[in-house]
């Protein structure tokens, strides 16, 4: 755990995180999230960001495991299909 806390440290990624942002968001934009997480919306939001995540996730899963088992009969079929061909 100490190596992972050593390679999550803040002052590690403090520059990757700086580029990122500079890489995806305007100086405009930047200023507008900041203006935005100081209002008591963002506020709000910066709170509940994990709740949101948690439940957001929450919601998916059943939809990701039906398009996942729709995917797996989808290739046996194909390797069914596959193996009767070579068969042939």
């Amino acid at each position: 755990m100490d190596i992972f806390n050593e390679a999550m440290d803040w002052e590690g990624i403090k520059e990757d995180m700086i580029q990122a942002y500079g890489e995806t968001f305007t100086r405009q934009e930047l200023r507008g999230l900041i203006d935005f997480y100081s209002t008591p919306a963002g506020q709000g939001y910066v709170e509940k960001q994990g709740e949101l995540m948690r439940r957001t996730q929450e919601l998916m899963q059943p939809r990701i495991m039906n398009a996942m088992t729709r995917m797996q009969s989808g290739m046996w079929e194909a390797d069914s299909s596959q193996e009767a061909a070579d068969q042939s």
